[in-house]
C-alpha cells in the first residue's frame, strides 16, 4: 500500500505539490491522471523516496521507503525507460541489478519470461526497440517479485506496444493482491484496467474517484477502440453477448473503430487479452467538461 499524507514540496518560494494526499491499495489498480506539467511524475518520485517532501509524509506499506528493511522485495518502480550500457545484454543488465539487491540469480529468468524478452535475453540492448526498452524496465522493476509497483508515464508504455500488454501485466499483479501506481495523461489509455482515479492538476490533487463513478460523474457511456483488428475483437464480443458497433477511423481509413458500452470495459480487456488483439488507441465517449 502506498499512502500520502498532506505532502508539500517547495523549491525556494516556489511550490510544486500542495498538501497532497491519497492511498494507493493492495488489490487495486490507482492511476494518477493529469495534463503534462500537472506533477504526475512528482508525485510518483516522492511516494518511492526519490524526492524527499518539504512536508508531509509518503509510506510504502506503513513506513517511509528509506527504513524498509527489504526494499526490492516491498516496493518496484519504473520512473523511465531503461538505461543500459551499450555492450550488455538483457540478462547482463538484470544480472546487475539483481546482484546489487542481493537477490537470487535466477529470478533474472523468471522476469524476463513474465514479460516476454526471453528469446532476446542475449541480445544486446542496442538492438532492442522502445517496446522491448519499456519490457526491459518493468523486468528490472519486478525482480525483488514487490508488494508494490509504480509505473509512470504507462500511456506511453501502451502506445508504443501498440497493444494491452502492459495494461494485462497490470492487471494480473492487481489480481495477485499487489498494490499498482500509475500515471498517465488520460484516463483513455488505462480504462480497461484502472479501478481507482486520482486527479492531479497544477500539483494538488483536485479529486478522488473509483473509476466506475468517474465514468458516471463525466457521463462517459462508451470507449471507443481504433484498432486494425477492430473486426476480431467485434466478432469475439457478439460470441459473449456483448454488443459493439463498428464505424470507420476517419484519421486513419485502414482501420476501423468500435463503440463499447463503458459497462464492458472488463470485458473487452480480459477478451482482447484473451485472444491477443491490438487495442490500438482508445478514447472514451459522452464525455462532459467536468472531469472532476
Amino acid at each position: 500500500m502506498i499512502e500520502l499524507r498532506r505532502v508539500s514540496k517547495r523549491y525556494g518560494r516556489i511550490t510544486v505539490l500542495d498538501d497532497v494526499s491519497f492511498t494507493a491499495c493492495p488489490g487495486r489498480v490507482t492511476a494518477l491522471i493529469g495534463r503534462p506539467g500537472a506533477g504526475k511524475s512528482l508525485v510518483l518520485r516522492t511516494a518511492v523516496g526519490h524526492v524527499r517532501p518539504s512536508r508531509g509524509s509518503a509510506l510504502v506499506d506503513g513506513r517511509p521507503v528509506l527504513s524498509l528493511t527489504k526494499p526490492a522485495a516491498t516496493l518496484g518502480a519504473v520512473l523511465r525507460t531503461a538505461r543500459v550500457h551499450e555492450n550488455w545484454s538483457a540478462r547482463n543488465y538484470l544480472g546487475w541489478i539483481a546482484d546489487l539487491a542481493n537477490l537470487p540469480a535466477g529470478r533474472v529468468h523468471d522476469v524476463l519470461a513474465r514479460v516476454d524478452l526471453a528469446y532476446a535475453q542475449g541480445d544486446p540492448v542496442t538492438s532492442f526497440s522502445t517496446p522491448m526498452l519499456h519490457r526491459l524496465a518493468l523486468a528490472g522493476a519486478l525482480l525483488g517479485d514487490p508488494r508494490t509497483l509504480v509505473v509512470d508515464e504507462v500511456d506511453g508504455f501502451v502506445r508504443a506496444s501498440g497493444d494491452q500488454w502492459m495494461c494485462s501485466i497490470l492487471r494480473q499483479l492487481a489480481d495477485d493482491g499487489r498494490t499498482v501506481l500509475v500515471a498517465a495523461r488520460d484516463l483513455g489509455s488505462v480504462v480497461l484496467v484502472a479501478d481507482d482515479l486520482v486527479v492531479v492538476e497544477d500539483g494538488r490533487v483536485v479529486a478522488t474517484h473509483t473509476v466506475d463513478d468517474h465514468l458516471a460523474r463525466t457521463g462517459t457511456t462508451s470507449i471507443r477502440i481504433a484498432s486494425p483488428e477492430a473486426w476480431r475483437l467485434q466478432e469475439a464480443l457478439h460470441i459473449r453477448g456483448v454488443a459493439a458497433a463498428r464505424e470507420h477511423d476517419p484519421a486513419s481509413p485502414a482501420r476501423a473503430a468500435l463503440v463499447v458500452a463503458a459497462g464492458e470495459r472488463r470485458t473487452v480487456a480480459a477478451l482482447a487479452d484473451e485472444i491477443g488483439v491490438d487495442l490500438g488507441e482508445m478514447s472514451l465517449a459522452g464525455v462532459s467538461a467536468d472531469t472532476r
